[in-house]
Parts: C-alpha cells; sequence; structure tokens
C-alpha cells in the first residue's frame, strides 16, 4: 500500500519520500506475531517530515499462527533486508529500525549492510522463560502456547498480534537471536536503542547483551518510562517518533554512510576473495590492524550445496583463519566464520566467558549452514580445531579439517586454575607461534586465568565425546608446535577410533599454520579433502551420528 491511507487490516505499506528530506530512507521491521500495524504510527511520523519509508509484512504474519509455524527465521530476515536494499537504492542515507523482533532483525541487517543508522525499540535477544531452550523438543508435543501479555497496556494497544504463538516459531525465534548475537561485533553504524522500564515480554538481559557485544561506539540508551513492550503503539510513543527523528537527521548530515568501515563479508566476488587471501598469505602493507570480524559469503559453486564452518583459535579471533575461510569461498563453499564470545575485544571480557557460550557461537553458525547446505564440513584451528570436533561429535557433518587442535593442557598448573583463577587474573600470552617472519595473529597480550579454566573443561569434555566422531577428519599437525604438544594427537587417535583419521604433517609452519608458510597447503588441501566427500557420498551429508544437539 503506497501513500498515506491506513490498511485495514495488517499489510505492508510504504510512503515515497518528498521534499528537503527526500532523500533519506528508513525501513521499518515489525515484531513476531506481529503486523506492521504495531509500527503505522512511527512510519506515518517520518512520512509526514518527508522521509521515504518502507515497513514490509514479514512471511507468515497477519495470516495466521498456523502460517507462521511454517516460516524460519530466514525468511522474515531475507525480507526485510530486501525492503531495506530497495529503499536504499534510491535514496542517499537509509536507516533500519524495528520494534521487538523486528529491532533484533533490523540490528542484524545493519551487521550484515552498510546502512547509515540504526533505531530499535525494545530489541529482543533473550528469554524470560528459560524452558526456550528445550523448544525444539517441545514444539513436537505442543504446537502452541499463549504468548506473554502486559499487566497494564495502554487501551489502544492494538498491534494485530495472535492470540496463540506456534512453538515451532519460537524455535525460530530462538535461532535468529542467536544468530544477530554472533553479528552484533559487525554492526559499527550509530545506534538508537529505545528500551521500556515495564517490559513483560523482553528481559533486561537483552539490553546488557546488546551493550556488550555490539560494535558500534555511538550508542545511545532511551529509557521510556510509561510504556510497555509495544511502545510504538504506548504513551512514550511520541518521545520515539520526535528522538528518532532528530536522530535520523543529525547523521543524514554527518554523511549518508557511516565512517567506520564494514568489515563483516557477506557477498564475496572471486576477484576480491583471491586478492583479500594473497594478502592474508603474503603480507599486505596496507593492513596495520587485525580484522576480528566475523566472515560470511554464500554458496557460489556447483553440485552439492556444502558449506564450511571455519572457527579461530584461543585469544585469538577470525584474523587468524580469515585467509582460509576466504579461500574456501573462493573455491565457491558457503562459508560462516563467528566471532567466539569474549574475543576480538580484551582479555578481561574473555576471563567473564564460558566454554558453553564458544560452543553454541559455532553450533549457531553450523545450523545457519545446515538450512542451506547438503552437507556440511567444519574446520578450527587450535581450540577451534576442538570446537570443530565436538560439532562433528554431536552434529551430522560430512568431515573435519583441523590445524593443530589442542585437546590436552600439559601445564601441571591447568588442573588447579579453578583455585588459581581466584589469585591470578592472567598470565603472560600464548600468541604469535609463526615461524614466518612479519605475521602478527592478534592475539590477546595477556591469557585470563579464568578463561584458562574454561578451555580445560572444553578439551575435557570434547576428548569424552570423541568416539561418537564418524566423519572423516583430516588434521593438519606442524613438526614444530610451542604451544600445543604431542599429548592432544594421542588423545585424538586415541578418541577416534570410529571415524577415518588422516594427518598431514607441516615442516615448515609453527602452531598458527593458517597465517605460517605452509598455509597455501592448508588451503589447496582443504578444498581437496571437500571435494573427495562429495564424490565420495554425492547424494547427502554424511551424518556423522543421531542429532542430539540442542536445535
Amino acid at each position: 500500500m503506497t501513500g498515506s491511507s491506513t490498511p485495514l487490516a495488517p499489510a505492508a505499506f510504504s510512503y515515497p519520500g518528498h521534499g528537503a528530506n527526500a532523500g533519506i530512507g528508513v525501513a521499518i521491521c515489525h515484531g513476531f506475531t506481529g503486523s506492521p500495524l504495531s509500527v503505522l504510527p512511527w512510519a506515518e511520523h517520518l512520512a509526514a517530515r518527508g522521509f521515504a519509508v518502507s515497513v514490509p509484512l514479514l512471511p507468515g504474519h497477519g495470516t495466521g499462527w498456523r502460517d507462521l509455524a511454517r516460516h524460519g527465521w530466514r525468511d522474515w530476515y531475507d525480507t526485510f533486508e530486501k525492503a531495506y536494499l530497495e529503499l536504499a537504492a534510491g535514496t542517499r542515507a537509509c536507516y533500519v529500525a524495528g520494534l521487538s523482533m523486528g529491532g533484533t532483525i533490523a540490528l542484524r541487517t545493519a551487521a550484515r549492510q552498510n546502512v547509515t543508522g540504526v533505531a530499535v525499540v525494545n530489541p529482543g535477544l533473550s528469554f524470560y522463560d528459560r524452558r526456550v531452550r528445550f523448544v525444539w523438543l517441545l514444539k513436537h508435543f505442543r504446537p502452541t502456547t499463549v504468548p506473554a501479555r502486559e499487566d497494564n497496556p495502554a487501551a489502544t494497544t492494538d498491534d494485530g498480534d495472535y492470540s496463540l504463538t506456534p512453538l515451532a516459531a519460537v524455535h525460530q525465534l530462538r535461532r535468529l537471536f542467536m544468530a544477530a548475537l554472533r553479528d552484533l561485533p559487525a554492526v559499527h553504524a550509530p545506534t538508537l536503542v529505545f528500551t521500556s522500564d515495564t517490559d513483560a515480554v523482553i528481559p533486561p538481559s537483552s539490553l546488557k547483551l546488546l551493550r556488550k557485544r555490539l560494535g558500534s561506539r555511538e550508542l545511545d540508551v532511551v529509557r521510556l518510562p510509561g510504556s510497555g513492550h509495544v511502545a510504538t503503539l504506548d504513551v512514550d510513543a511520541p518521545l520515539i517518533f520526535e528522538q528518532s527523528l532528530r536522530f535520523f537527521l543529525q547523521h543524514a548530515d554527518t554523511g549518508a554512510m557511516p565512517t567506520t568501515p564494514q568489515k563483516t563479508m557477506i557477498h564475496t566476488t572471486a576477484e576480491d576473495t583471491a586478492r583479500n587471501t594473497a594478502r592474508s598469505i603474503v603480507g599486505d602493507p596496507m593492513s596495520i590492524l587485525p580484522d576480528h570480524s566475523p566472515f560470511s559469503s554464500p554458496f557460489t559453486g556447483d553440485g552439492l550445496r556444502t558449506g564450511v564452518v571455519v572457527s579461530h583459535g584461543f585469544t585469538g579471533s577470525p584474523h587468524g583463519v580469515r585467509a582460509w575461510a576466504q579461500s574456501l569461498a573462493e573455491a565457491g563453499y558457503a562459508v560462516r566464520m563467528p566471532l567466539l564470545p569474549g574475543h576480538g575485544t580484551s582479555w578481561q571480557e574473555l576471563a567473564s566467558t564460558r566454554w558453553h557460550e564458544w560452543h553454541a557461537a559455532l553450533d549457531a553458525a553450523y545450523l545457519e549452514l545446515a538450512d542451506e547446505c547438503e552437507q556440511v564440513v567444519v574446520a578450527g584451528l587450535s581450540m577451534g580445531g576442538a570446537l570443530a570436533l565436538r560439532i562433528a561429535a554431536t552434529r551430522p557433518v560430512a568431515g573435519a579439517v583441523v590445524v593443530n587442535p589442542g585437546l590436552v593442557i600439559d601445564d601441571p598448573r591447568a588442573p588447579l586454575a579453578g583455585i588459581l583463577k581466584l589469585v591470578l587474573k592472567s598470565t603472560p600470552a600464548i600468541a604469535n607461534d609463526i615461524l614466518k617472519p612479519g605475521s602478527d595473529e592478534g592475539a590477546y597480550p595477556r591469557t585470563p586465568v579464568a578463561a584458562a579454566h574454561e578451555l580445560n573443561k572444553m578439551f575435557k569434555d570434547t576428548v569424552r565425546l570423541l568416539p561418537r566422531v564418524t566423519a572423516p577428519v583430516r588434521v593438519y599437525r606442524s613438526t614444530v608446535d610451542h604451544v600445543v604438544s604431542d599429548s592432544s594427537m594421542v588423545a585424538l587417535r586415541r578418541g577416534l577410533r570410529n571415524a577415518p583419521l588422516e594427518v598431514v604433517r607441516l615442516e615448515n609452519s609453527y602452531h598458527v599454520a593458517t597465517m605460517d608458510n605452509d598455509a597455501p597447503e592448508i588451503f589447496r588441501g582443504t578444498a581437496e579433502f571437500i571435494r573427495s566427500l562429495a564424490e565420495d557420498n554425492p547424494g547427502a551429508a554424511h551424518a556423522s551420528q543421531k542429532d542430539t544437539a540442542d536445535d
């Protein structure tokens, strides 16, 4: 629907720009189980000031809960991203905005597109109900639940919400939240967040997660003291409309696009990928600071749709395996390389994370690829190799490629780390074990003892799961490694008694071999290994074992 007429039923609508603000666009996303009606007054306020506005109707919304149950979170995200791209093509400055889940989708769009800014109202990243962890199972026994309601909603807050919430859709919502959390460090655009003091739907932990994970240095939070969750229809709505209007005008005046470069690569051309890979291997004099941002690329090859999940190591970041991931993207594979929680920021932040969070981030990347591809391969360096093997033990994978995987900490102090962390915050770094001169993996200068304790726990639990791996495993092992000893290889050989294991020796590299002299051999060999998996099993992915993880 175009123009200023109010839709009688939930529908997508848009307004053309006019006057002095015609070159400013705002794409607004509605919330979960709701419809564009929930953000209609916001859109109309901006349209009256001359902004070009687009509000899409997300798949499964505005119809019935049964229809919503048939859609996945990617359907919702793709619909909004398309609306944003169409609007951005005709404007000089284009923003994303959203309410609740719509705010989550807007934030993820900001991580993957070069938006001018972000304005969100009560964005969701977590849940009050802890049972959501088991919704993947509950959805098979109970199709719906009653949605959360405000205790004292404003009399006019009617957003066209469903009377029942399908648990299958809640499962998808949880997966969306996990994907958004993974991508938040890549958001560099100015961000404005409105948060209600009395929100019965989204818990305060969502804002805490947003503050912790957001990559943007420009974050403004505005409290809404008199509104509930659907604040765009509540008593503080005028405050939202006016402050967001000023925010949009302010940043449109200072530049149509954010000055901080967007680091996350989503759609890379073969030429760009080859150039970036070559720079990573030979050393680019223009590259001064390590790039800690995650990497993502779609499937562009032929034949069996194959995805590869790549994980960096402990205290490191995607910078240490970026060239590896880019080489796989150049080969046509879909690639996901997340930034693990606590990494790429400071060792103090790493000290506050747990190993389950590292695993969950990589598992979320696996699930994203599993939705898109016919088979998925897991790969990782050092601790990332252990996480990859853990995914191979708990998910159906086609194969695993690991470089100097860690499974055992030989330091005699390791068993005491749980006590030492109370009196000793950190120890000297274990980073940059690289033979090639001039290489820097960009790891932390200190190793937090609390995180080392978590690492030791993760290693032990992964060793316990190794017999469940049945997919082929290729290991690249440096003959000289000053970080991971041969004890890890002994544990690996002993544990992988049900999986084909191949070990390739690297004679000219130390621990961080993905940035060392043998990196080209690893990149070529990984692509060849994946091709061999497709040739051996052209019909479908190799199920490494029964899928028992939380899906």
